[in-house]
Order: C-alpha cells, then sequence, then structure tokens
C-alpha cells in the first residue's frame, strides 16, 4: 500500500498570506479580490481548470458541486497566479 499523499512542506510559506486564507462567499456569488487579469479560472481539488468566468467584482458559484477550490488569474501568454481559496457546500451539508 502506497504512503499517503503530502503537500511539500514549503507550500503555505511559498505563498503570501493573503492567498492562504479563505475568500468569501456567500453560496452563489464569490467575493473577487482586486486583480488587473482580464479572466479568472476555478480550479478543482484535483487541478482541473472548471469555469473561466470574467473578472468581476464578485462570480457566480451557485451551481458548482460542493468541494474545494482555489481561484487563480488567467492572464496572457498562460500566466497564473492564485488569488485564493473557497469552500462550496450544498445546502444539505451545510446543515
Amino acid at each position: 500500500e502506497s504512503a499517503p499523499a503530502r503537500l511539500p512542506a514549503a507550500l503555505p510559506t511559498a505563498m503570501p498570506d493573503s492567498v492562504r486564507q479563505f475568500l468569501r462567499h456567500d453560496g452563489s456569488r464569490l467575493s473577487v479580490p482586486e486583480t488587473d487579469s482580464p479572466f479568472l479560472a476555478i480550479v478543482d481539488m484535483f487541478g482541473r481548470i472548471v469555469r473561466t468566468p470574467a473578472n468581476a467584482p464578485d462570480i457566480r458559484i451557485d451551481d458548482l458541486p460542493s468541494g474545494l477550490y482555489q481561484l487563480r488569474t488567467l492572464k496572457p501568454k498562460g500566466r497564473s497566479e492564485p488569488l485564493g481559496f473557497f469552500m462550496k457546500l450544498t445546502n444539505r451539508q451545510a446543515q
């Protein structure tokens, strides 16, 4: 049997404090930190891009399945920077 997967020890200190914090949302709309990136990427915990909304002060997340997500910028030439994480729960899970 293989050993459980672990994040590298350097990961938490390699990211700014703002990226390690969870982003605010109400289950329907996610508040987006200020960025000059024209587009954003919502990435699931497996690293898959599940949505690429245009940058706005808040974005819809009500139709996302429950899970842990990361919000990232999408800039020209494939550059991407993390903005933060959020946990999406269904109403049943939140109770």
